[in-house]
């Protein structure tokens, strides 16, 4: 054997040698880049987010709902005075009244005032009671959910997580406004009711004092 070939013989084990720890780096460099790659997907931002705008579509809800229940009130307290004004007056004992003026005893006479009195006074109380019932009726137009830019090109392109944190601000802007206005609101038919109340009290007494001392 020659002194070449025997280099050759003995270089040849490096070589392998070589080779085998090249992969063994490679093998070992695997697990560290697993991390890397589970790295990648990140946790959301705003993990609430979801969760949030659910409530506030509840919240959102409810507050319509109760602007609904405060028109339908007012509406229907704004009809019954109306047609307590249409069939009370036309029963009204006019011709009696005059007569009891002009020709009754004092009782009648100061029967007659005092009745005639509470009816106005119960008149003057249920327009000031319409009045109120009327404005929250129309009062502000309920804020609605804004979806002019629903349909807008970067809008849609926004990340998920992101865009239902925008919503969350969007309906809280959108209920507390709503709030405000349904208090003004509730107000509103509040005064209202209680003065009809009143104001049809009156007009009660009023008519039994013509009934009983008129006819």
């Amino acid at each position: 054997m020659s002194e070449h070939e025997a280099n050759l013989e003995y270089q040849q084990p490096e070589q392998h040698m070589d080779e085998h720890t090249i992969e063994e780096q490679s093998i070992s460099a695997e697990p560290t880049a697993q991390p890397q790659q589970e790295n990648l997907t990140l946790e959301p931002v705003f993990p609430s987010a979801q969760l949030l705008l659910s409530c506030a579509k509840d919240e959102y809800t409810k507050e319509r709902e109760r602007t609904q229940f405060l028109d339908n009130k007012a509406s229907f307290f704004m009809s019954a005075i109306i047609l307590v004004a249409t069939i009370f007056v036309p029963f009204i004992p006019f011709d009696k009244v005059y007569e009891s003026i002009t020709t009754g005893s004092e009782l009648q006479k100061a029967i007659t005032y005092i009745a005639g009195t509470l009816v106005f006074v119960s008149f003057v109380i249920l327009v000031i009671a319409f009045k109120k019932l009327y404005g929250a009726y129309k009062i502000q137009e309920y804020e609605r959910f804004n979806i002019e830019n629903l349909a807008d090109i970067g809008i849609l392109k926004t990340e998920k997580n992101a865009m239902e944190k925008a919503l969350c601000e969007n309906y809280k802007n959108t209920i507390e406004k709503n709030i405000r206005k349904n208090d003004s609101k509730a107000e509103k038919v509040s005064s209202g009711i209680g003065k009809c109340a009143i104001g049809f009290l009156l007009l009660a007494i009023s008519a039994i004092l013509l009934k009983i001392f008129i006819g």
